[in-house]
């Protein structure tokens, strides 16, 4: 019998799997896409442009959305995991002065539409037992993001979101997690380095000129752990925020309840 090496155990991860990616016609969102592909998935992605191959869809949508999600099961013959990663800052700086309408879109984009593509994927996984749902969360989930606080308020209820999916459907084998990727350098840098320190404010605005320089953390390890929790090695973990930078997400095995969610630290639950 031949053996695999770790190179062809990578190809064959997730040989069985069939995504959609949202918001894969470019950054992060398309070296997901490029990931599955490389490890044997069968992938379509989708897109608000349309550009880069991807279907043309707008998440807030309902009607297009589902239409997405059909179109995605057509070609695929089949449909088992569904990754979000699109996504907006929104508007930069203070609440009082930020549009409002551009406050609410941002809301919309990164809340709404994660939630209106699980509603229209969730009944094929429900009825074939099987599915796998990863959003792309981020650093405005767990501290608070001054001048940005509709990315933020929208990735910390988007975690709540996922823990609670988790919770309905762990029944019928469908597994619900939230991914940070850690400071990319993408989009989302130039967008706040665009804005200026006067609306990102001068120490984020500091920061993101620094990671520009130095280049931030690693797209491509953000990627491999969105494969890792669209595979069957990843059952386990359901309901969970793994951040691609912080924790040793590819040795998780005894997870405790309240590890890796949003919750309340106290001095009892430290004892």
């Amino acid at each position: 019998m031949m053996m695999l090496n770790l190179q062809d155990s990578k190809l064959i991860l997730l040989k069985d799997t069939k995504a959609l990616i949202v918001g894969a016609s470019r950054g992060l969102g398309k070296t997901i896409l490029e990931t599955f592909k490389d490890r044997g998935a069968s992938v379509v992605g989708s897109s608000s442009s349309g550009k880069n191959n991807t279907l043309k869809s707008d998440v807030q949508e309902k009607a297009s959305a589902k239409t997405s999600v059909r179109d995605a099961r057509v070609l695929m013959d089949g449909l088992n995991t569904l990754v979000y990663s699109a996504g907006i800052y929104g508007p930069i700086g203070k609440v009082e002065d930020i549009n409002w309408d551009e406050w609410m879109n941002t809301i919309s984009v990164n809340l709404y539409g994660a939630v209106n593509m699980c509603r229209h994927a969730l009944p094929t996984f429900i009825a074939q037992k099987k599915g796998k749902i990863i959003i792309l969360s981020g650093g405005g989930a767990t501290k608070p993001m001054p001048n940005f606080s509709a990315y933020a308020a929208s990735k910390a209820a988007v975690v709540r979101f996922a823990e609670t999916l988790a919770e309905e459907v762990k029944e019928h084998n469908i597994q619900v997690n939230c991914v940070s990727p850690g400071s990319l350098n993408t989009d989302f840098m130039e967008t706040a380095i665009a804005a200026g320190p006067e609306s990102a404010g001068q120490e984020f605005y500091n920061r993101m000129v620094k990671q520009k320089q130095e280049g931030g953390d690693s797209i491509q390890n953000a990627a491999d752990l969105v494969a890792y929790l669209a595979s069957e090695e990843s059952n386990h973990i359901s309901g969970k925020l793994i951040s691609a930078v912080w924790d040793d997400w590819r040795n998780l095995k005894d997870i405790k309840p309240d590890m890796y969610t949003l919750r309340r630290i106290d001095k009892d639950s430290m004892l």
